[in-house]
């Protein structure tokens, strides 16, 4: 099966927080042994060796032309893709967030922001879009906006409480039913603090289900995901204790209130892809060397199946900064120079794309390409695998 590797539970290294309520009342440890060895798989050892490639010429695909060269597919859910539009002033189409219907081919705008300003963060759902305003500039923010589709209202689902505070751009923003979620640091009075937040969508119910604190409890939380069952979020250890106590992956139900730690890793994740129903994707340094000019970034491609105690590498290194997605047992993986490649996690079926950005729905993959986006049925794409 290949390689192993020490599998290292955080559980019992790490004490529990002190100083945030939030924290302690929304993070449970569970009792797990301390070192365990986990094996691990190496799927392919080069990225994509024996994929077959497809072109998106034939009946299977349906292209959009001339799109702006900044629009970037943001989301693929049911029948519908998420498109974010950053317009030039003197651009023909409108900046803001775009409906694409992959089932009819029409496209509906949605949101309408300013030329030249962007929405950097933007989930759907049902009828929702919820996004993150970006006009304040692309390093902060200032408001999350959640959007009816139906009804063509929006509303500010959360505002910065204090000006004085700054915040990176949103992490993990999704929707299940007709729940929002997302994660941000905020540079606050007394330090850096990473929060979950969680708002029930044209109720007003708004709570914070998780905060750790970078200066009193020497914890941050740096990338969330959604899955089938719930989401995972990758949380690191900082200042003096980071280097002795490992990072971790939490998981929280999409029926429950309570992070629980699932998995320790040695280098918390700062790219998580998704997750299936037996798996969590990321990309790690995933053994207990630091980052450094004999072990540089960036890292492989893994898939943690945590109920088996079993970690699967997918991939060799990839280009840092580079991600994807998954849905259902299909995650996308956009490292390939001007190519993408989607793998069925469980079959292993691979399959090359024509384009540098490829994100997978249910059903779906959907492209972006130059100055076009196109679009076809999983199943048809990999019909010829």
């Amino acid at each position: 099966m290949g390689k192993w590797i020490k599998h290292t539970a955080m559980i019992a290294l790490i004490a529990c927080f002190g100083g945030g309520g939030v924290a302690e009342a929304a993070v449970q440890h569970a009792n797990t042994s301390a070192s365990v060895e986990f094996p691990v798989s190496n799927w392919s050892q080069k990225l994509a060796q024996h994929a077959v490639a497809v072109g998106v010429q034939g009946r299977a695909w349906h292209i959009l032309k001339k799109v702006p060269i900044d629009a970037q597919v943001q989301e693929v859910t049911a029948h519908v893709a998420l498109i974010d539009v950053f317009a030039p002033a003197s651009g023909a189409w409108p900046a803001g967030l775009d409906l694409l219907n992959l089932a009819t081919g029409k496209l509906k705008n949605v949101v309408r922001v300013p030329a030249g300003e962007d929405t950097p963060a933007a989930a759907t759902a049902g009828n929702w879009v919820v996004y993150e305003d970006g006009r304040t500039g692309s390093d902060s923010y200032r408001m999350i906006v959640g959007h009816n589709v139906l009804t063509g209202k929006s509303y500010p689902i959360f505002k910065l409480p204090r000006q004085t505070y700054s915040a990176g751009n949103v992490q993990g923003l999704t929707i299940h039913g007709t729940r929002a979620y997302w994660l941000s640091n905020l540079l606050t009075p007394s330090g850096l603090v990473s929060r979950v937040y969680r708002d029930n969508l044209g109720t007003g119910q708004f709570k914070i289900l998780a905060q750790v604190n970078d200066s009193r409890q020497h914890r941050l939380m740096l990338a969330m995901t959604a899955g089938p069952n719930g989401l995972w979020v990758s949380v690191a250890a900082t200042g003096t204790v980071a280097a002795h106590q490992p990072g971790a992956l939490w998981y929280l139900p999409w029926t429950g209130d309570t992070f629980t730690t699932r998995v320790s890793v040695w280098h918390a994740p700062t790219l998580l892809y998704g997750a299936t129903n037996a798996a969590v994707v990321f990309s790690a340094d995933y053994g207990p060397r630091p980052s450094s000019s004999t072990n540089p970034p960036p890292f492989p491609v893994y898939a943690d199946e945590v109920a088996r105690h079993r970690v699967l590498q997918l991939t060799e290194r990839v280009a840092p900064g580079r991600a994807g997605t998954v849905a259902g047992a299909w995650l996308s993986i956009n490292a390939m120079g001007d190519k993408s490649l989607i793998v069925n996690l469980e079959t292993m079926r691979d399959v090359i794309l024509p384009f540098p950005q490829a994100v997978v729905g249910k059903d779906w993959v959907v492209l972006r390409g130059p100055s076009l986006i196109a679009w076809a049925r999983l199943n048809a794409v990999t019909a010829s695998r």
